[in-house]
């Protein structure tokens, strides 16, 4: 700062994000892919104000790093919102050592940050819980809800949605979310809305509004539809190689992933085959495209 000068503290050139100072000692946090190349999750590393020794510190994670990450107060870790299947949690993870996730029941966190003494606070929310600020007083403890503003939500009443799996025909793992309507009776065909989520380094998930399908879930289902909502490679939320997978491979593979999705409710004979209807937003609607 005296002098102005400028100087490189990583030896990578590109692609790196959201740098955050140690509370204590010379530490910077920072974001960089994983690789190979960009098309991969973003991990945490970790270097020196001297710079030159930058390390990988999240890659046994196994998951996308969010921008929201926080430092433990001692500056021995982290912490780390991810997606994971269709749900977000936080992992803490040290320095040096193996990652734990923390104990959050059902909820699932999209802001986070730690306090001087080590108090985590979160907002979540759930496929059916609005969302609302959290506290665990130490990250051993219970989340207990700070907020009740979103309270007058829980009067109504609110479709199912389970996570599903299946494999593409090349074997890529794939998931994503079924939500069922509100009148569903085992033993009938339904309309089907599949329904692609942008990015396509993202994921569909059970937040109650967030994302970019916000309460379309709801509305789909309350008027009689099933909702797909397919996590198809590039999404952010099953590891690097489900990431990586759509490199190079922008069209073709993620069709044969949703495609075969489909086929699969299909063949659970829930699905109405003469309607079936296609919406996404962003690289959703390229997405959409193909599928049409």
């Amino acid at each position: 700062v005296t002098t102005g000068a400028v100087r490189a503290v990583t030896t990578h050139h590109t692609y790196e994000y959201t740098p955050a100072f140690a509370p204590q000692g010379d530490a910077i946090a920072y974001l960089y892919p994983h690789g190979p190349g960009p098309v991969s999750d973003m991990d945490v590393f970790v270097t020196t104000i001297a710079g030159g020794h930058e390390r990988d510190v999240s890659a046994d994670i196994d998951r996308d790093v969010y921008s929201e990450y926080a430092w433990l107060p001692d500056a021995r870790g982290l912490v780390a919102v991810v997606n994971d299947h269709v749900g977000t949690k936080i992992f803490v993870q040290p320095l040096h050592g193996a990652a734990h996730v923390l104990a959050l029941g059902s909820l699932n966190p999209s802001l986070v940050a730690v306090s001087a003494q080590g108090a985590l606070a979160f907002v979540a929310d759930s496929a059916t819980r609005a969302p609302e600020l959290y506290l665990l007083r130490t990250l051993g403890s219970q989340p207990v809800a700070l907020t009740s503003f979103n309270r007058a939500f829980s009067d109504y009443a609110y479709p199912r949605s389970i996570e599903i799996t299946w494999h593409a025909p090349d074997g890529q793992p794939n998931d994503g979310i079924l939500t069922y309507p509100d009148d569903y009776r085992a033993g009938q065909r339904y309309p089907l809305v599949v329904y692609s989520h942008g990015g396509p380094e993202a994921a569909s998930t059970e937040h109650f509004d967030a994302g970019e399908i916000g309460p379309l879930r709801d509305v789909f289902a309350a008027h009689g539809f099933l909702v797909f909502e397919p996590n198809y490679r590039g999404s952010d939320n099953l590891g690097d190689a489900h990431e990586h997978a759509i490199y190079r491979d922008p069209g073709v593979g993620p069709d044969s992933d949703v495609i075969s999705g489909i086929t699969m409710l299909e063949k659970q004979g829930i699905v109405d085959r003469a309607r079936i209807a296609a919406v996404g937003h962003s690289y959703g609607g390229y997405m959409t495209t193909w599928l049409i």
